[in-house]
């Protein structure tokens, strides 16, 4: 069990990074670049250090606060290399990645566990651990996460594309 008060501080430390810990119902949040994100019900609003809107999101299915949560778990089994974990919970069968224009499709944990390492690379474990919640962008296909490249819904990552 120690491992994962080490994840939980690893990941409390990678959040920080922003230059402040994650509260339970945030309702501001300061970027260390002077950004600032302003959180009023399901809308997150990112503002840029001269008060302009830079990106906005609302929230429906999953809500902030449960994308939010999401992120941070996936964050902790990515962080502590509990890839097993990841594959079982955390991702939306069946999972649909496209790279170079050609879509592959894995259907279980068992398919995408083989290829595990062609379809997260390090940079992309690497952009997920460093996803600020505050940065997620909402749609009606679900919410995107590292620029666009990965999206999941309330029950999981169920597309990336590179």
């Amino acid at each position: 069990m120690w491992w994962r008060v080490v994840s939980a501080l690893i990941i409390s430390l990678t959040l920080m990074g922003c230059s402040r810990p994650i509260e339970h119902n945030p309702k501001q949040h300061q970027f260390q670049n002077g950004d600032q994100a302003i959180v009023t019900g399901e809308q997150v609003s990112v503002y840029n250090k001269h008060k302009k809107l830079i990106q906005q999101s609302t929230f429906h299915s999953p809500t902030f606060l449960e994308a939010r949560s999401f992120l941070t778990d996936i964050q902790q089994d990515l962080t502590a290399k509990h890839y097993a974990d990841f594959l079982q919970g955390d991702i939306a069968y069946p999972l649909r990645v496209t790279t170079k224009g050609k879509t592959v499709i894995y259907k279980t944990p068992l398919q995408l566990q083989a290829k595990f390492n062609t379809v997260f690379t390090s940079k992309i474990l690497n952009a997920i651990i460093q996803q600020d919640p505050f940065r997620l962008v909402a749609h009606t296909m679900g919410v995107s996460m590292v620029d666009g490249k990965v999206w999941f819904r309330k029950h999981g990552i169920y597309r990336i594309e590179e």
